[in-house]
């Protein structure tokens, strides 16, 4: 594992290579919740309000609104 964020009640894991996971039930049981994000290594994950964002080794910046369902890139205007 290498980063964690919790939105309301969700907890969210962020693995080195193998995406995003999340828990309804405390870490007891876990789903990926990765679709959408490219194959690169996930540097940092944080929730913000509605928003859960996830930032990459060299994808850039991307952001869920609906707790990891599907992602999207949300780094324009930033370089890699």
């Amino acid at each position: 594992m290498h980063c964690l964020a919790m939105s309301g009640s969700l907890l969210f894991a962020g693995t080195d290579e193998n995406g995003i996971f999340m828990s309804t039930n405390n870490g007891t049981a876990w789903t990926n919740v990765s679709t959408g994000l490219p194959q690169s290594q996930l540097l940092s994950l944080t929730a913000y309000d509605t928003n859960l964002f996830a930032g990459t080794s060299n994808s850039g910046v991307y952001r869920s609104t609906n707790n990891g369902a599907s992602w999207t890139a949300a780094g324009a205007g930033m370089s890699n």
